[in-house]
């Protein structure tokens, strides 16, 4: 760890900031498990925001919570719901959370952790994984889009044929389908490309505002 960010973690403003952050991540929990629907869609708001906001040390707190068995196990109960606008929320969150607090390469010198990056990764693929084969069913195609999305995380293949289906369906989710193809390589195999490729011509055709979107897929893929 540099002295810049050694002093960092020991300065006050840290300290406020953290103890700022601790406070907001407790309401956020307390929130998950509110009796009611409009505080429980609030907070997992106010969690995807923060899985997906500006990273740096001062987000060390926020990476910790979601480090934490406990978060995984509130997460786990809050997403049995069939409130579709909760659980996109939380999905999202966790997507993120995953690809930003979990596996970054920022957090390598992480000071703070106990584990070591590759556990933490394992541990939450291993949670990810029956999450997202539950939810490839789900009525919602959004869901079922986030829920591709995590089985793409966990090198699942069956995530590309939810995709398939899904995008088929809904061509608006054709960027959440490229959003995949970049950040998700290692379970495609040729066939599964050209699949892809056939259903990113066959949405430009029909839909021709996805065009671009369409052709960002088949570069994504070349």
């Amino acid at each position: 760890m540099s002295t810049q960010v050694s002093e960092l973690l020991g300065s006050a403003r840290f300290a406020a900031h953290a103890a700022a952050q601790e406070a907001e991540l407790a309401e956020i929990a307390d929130g998950l498990r509110a009796p009611e629907s409009a505080d429980r869609l609030r907070a997992a708001r106010r969690l995807s925001a923060l899985a997906r906001a500006e990273l740096s040390w001062m987000m060390l707190p926020v990476r910790a919570h979601f480090l934490a068995a406990g978060t995984r196990e509130d997460l786990a109960e809050a997403l049995r719901t069939d409130e579709v606008a909760l659980r996109d929320a939380l999905l999202i969150a966790i997507r993120n959370a995953y690809e930003r607090y979990i596996t970054h390469p920022m957090w390598q010198q992480d000071p703070v952790a106990a584990t070591g990056g590759d556990a933490d990764a394992a541990a939450w693929r291993a949670w990810m994984h029956p999450i997202a084969e539950r939810l490839i069913a789900a009525s919602a195609p959004t869901t079922r889009a986030e829920a591709a999305y995590l089985l793409a995380l966990c090198e699942d293949p069956r995530a590309w044929d939810v995709y398939r289906e899904v995008v088929a369906k809904r061509s608006g989710l054709l960027g959440h389908l490229e959003l995949a193809i970049l950040r998700c390589p290692d379970s495609r195999t040729p066939e599964v490309r050209n699949a892809l490729l056939d259903l990113a011509a066959r949405i430009a055709e029909r839909h021709p505002r996805q065009a671009y979107t369409a052709e960002s897929v088949r570069s994504a893929l070349a």
